[in-house]
């Protein structure tokens, strides 16, 4: 059945030409009015650490050790010279989120109509998973916007398989994977979907090959590195089903936001296998303007996909080696956001009704705002280490003759406490070519440490080390937390 036009205000701005402009403004105002509100944790300082060298370093460091995220480091590098803060350097993830944001409204009413266009930038923007990554310098932002623009590309060309689209299709998929390895299997889920409901036939057999050598080229220099980090993701504990829910639960943004996600979800599947089971003709349909389409099932196949069957995938892979993080589904959720918008909308049409659909999607965005405002648009309940307090902490009680001692790998620490000279003896300061700064042992440096009045010592996450315990026979230690990172006070 063919979308109904919509008269509301969300259908007109949606539709107009400068709706994904609109979304993008209003998503960099939110962005910009948090990225100063907390400190790096440590995966951001380890990002600023890594740009923060020559690029001859940034290169050699990862063709060594840290190839995954390339692109994004690459670009990130390039942004640094332009704005070198720390809020500047969030600004680029803030960026991302706003073409991402962006880009849904436009999928939206490509896809399916202003009302779905519209609700599922609302779902997006106000969502705590999507405001956690607008501002982390990190690359989940950007990678949203290349599933986003894959997922966009993917569907055009299975209409129109030509050099140009398959070379687009091929540079996205690629860089997609370079930044986030874990892609590809959203990459195998979308094919497999448009396959099984014939929008790729044998027509596409050759651009697919095109495309896929394409991408394989821009991926293969940042694939080496896989066979040197064999421990990166040692961390990561065991699938269980609390691992799981827990997981779906931060993409989901927690509770409220999560089901409301999960019904719009639930209500686009039934929609989508019903239209799949009819059989009804695969293409786009509406105009190129962005009038709505009608049912489409290769975009409702790409958007499911995207949505459950990369993330599934993801599951699947887990049980060999787990990889329960909710930041590792990231190029699922904007498609969730989509799935969800367009599984009320339709729902509502149903009744045959223009008034249905406005009540309908007034009641979720209510809803969706409401649990926004209650979480708090500044509240991050999973970036809660604050070393840049921490660092303050010592600094307003360091005096003369005292040492900072560091505890393990701590970047966040360094980049806060800056080049100082009484900063931990054991840290032999940074290497362009090396992830981690070089550390001299513990055995070297003893004397420094017993002959200081009182020795700072920083660290995070886990109980203090052996290094700790041996600064402390004869004497007096206090510990003071501050979220994940803690100091002990050795006097």
């Amino acid at each position: 059945m063919a979308a109904v036009p919509d008269s509301s205000s969300t259908s007109r701005w949606a539709r107009s030409s400068s709706g994904p402009l609109l979304a993008a403004g209003a998503t960099v105002a939110i962005g910009a009015s948090r990225v100063a509100d907390r400190s790096y944790w440590m995966d951001e300082a380890a990002t600023r650490m890594f740009v923060d060298r020559p690029f001859s370093g940034l290169v050699s460091l990862m063709w060594r050790e840290e190839a995954a995220m390339g692109p994004y480091f690459v670009a990130l590098w390039l942004w640094q010279h332009a704005f070198p803060s720390d809020s500047g350097m969030r600004m680029f993830s803030v960026l991302g989120g706003a073409i991402a944001a962006g880009l849904v409204v436009a999928i939206g009413r490509r896809w399916f109509d202003g009302p779905t266009a519209g609700l599922a930038c609302l779902l997006l923007v106000v969502n705590p998973f999507f405001l956690r990554y607008l501002t982390e310098l990190r690359a989940y932002s950007w990678v949203m916007v290349l599933s986003l623009s894959f997922g966009w590309l993917v569907l055009e060309w299975s209409h129109r398989p030509d050099r140009r689209l398959s070379a687009g299709l091929g540079v996205t998929a690629g860089v997609a994977v370079a930044t986030h390895y874990f892609f590809a299997l959203w990459v195998v889920a979308v094919c497999a979907g448009l396959v099984a409901v014939g929008a790729i036939g044998r027509r596409h057999a050759a651009p697919l090959v095109r495309a896929g050598a394409i991408g394989l080229a821009v991926v293969a220099p940042f694939l080496h590195v896989l066979t040197r980090r064999s421990n990166q993701v040692d961390w990561i504990g065991p699938i269980t089903v609390d691992a799981i829910s827990d997981t779906a639960s931060d993409l989901l943004g927690g509770r409220l936001p999560g089901a409301v996600l999960l019904t719009g979800l639930a209500l686009m599947f039934l929609a989508a296998a019903a239209l799949v089971w009819s059989r009804a003709p695969v293409g786009l349909q509406g105009d190129e303007a962005g009038a709505a389409p009608t049912d489409d099932r290769g975009a409702r196949v790409v958007v499911l996909s995207m949505a459950l069957g990369g993330p599934l995938l993801l599951l699947a892979v887990s049980f060999v080696q787990s990889f329960m993080i909710a930041r590792y589904f990231a190029p699922a959720f904007p498609f969730i956001a989509l799935a969800a918008a367009s599984g009320f909308v339709r729902s509502a049409r149903k009744l045959s009704s223009t008034s249905a659909v406005a009540v309908v999607v007034a009641a979720v965005s209510i809803v969706s705002v409401a649990a926004f405002v209650d979480r708090g648009p500044f509240d991050d309940e999973n970036r809660w280490s604050d070393p840049r307090a921490a660092v303050e902490f010592v600094l307003a009680r360091l005096e003369p003759g005292d040492v900072i001692a560091i505890d393990r790998d701590t970047r966040a620490i360094l980049h806060y406490l800056g080049a100082r000279p009484d900063i931990d003896p054991a840290w032999m300061g940074p290497a362009v070519d090396t992830r981690s700064p070089p550390r001299r042992p513990f055995s070297e440096i003893a004397d420094v440490y017993e002959s200081a009045p009182r020795v700072f010592v920083f660290g995070w996450n886990e109980a203090p080390s052996q290094t700790i315990d041996a600064l402390r026979p004869n004497r007096t230690s206090e510990r003071f937390d501050f979220g994940l990172t803690w100091v002990v006070i050795v006097d």
